[in-house]
């Protein structure tokens, strides 16, 4: 990807801090939060701040480039690259790790919503909570003692 014109088309230059932070987001499948972007960022060089990384993730998200997300029940947002694909995500409960589902249940009900009540639905999110297998594993061997 043409990082240089990917800014320039948002009207943002393409410094050092944010390319890494943008890199960060586009390689990894599931949200991050500000910190893990931090630490990721700062494992071999130190490009950032902490304070930096937040600056850049509003900007992103002000440009459009990157959607924040907030788990309900969890004090950080997390960020993901805007991509032309559309997902929603499951949030266990126990570890808090967020995993992109396939399909969307929804499509058919904002059909019906346009048809039938005249709305015109620009988009949605859904986030579904539970335990993933590993932690549902935890769970009922705790509850089994």
């Amino acid at each position: 990807m043409e990082y240089r014109s990917l800014f320039r088309e948002h009207g943002m230059k393409c410094t050092p801090s944010r390319l890494r932070v943008y890199q960060v987001l586009e390689n990894n499948v599931s949200p991050l939060g500000a910190q893990e972007i931090y630490e990721i960022i700062n494992q071999e060089d130190h490009v950032a701040d902490l304070s930096t990384v937040y600056r850049i993730l509003n900007a992103f998200v002000q440009q459009e480039m990157v959607i924040r997300t907030v788990i309900d029940g969890d004090d950080r947002a997390l960020y993901e690259v805007k991509r032309h694909e559309h997902k929603h995500h499951f949030v266990c409960l126990r570890c808090k790790e967020v995993f992109p589902l396939a399909g969307c249940p929804l499509e058919r009900y904002e059909q019906n919503l346009g048809q039938e009540e005249g709305f015109v639905v620009e988009g949605h999110r859904l986030e579904i909570y539970g335990y993933c297998p590993n932690c549902k594993e935890k769970k009922e061997g705790e509850e089994s003692k």
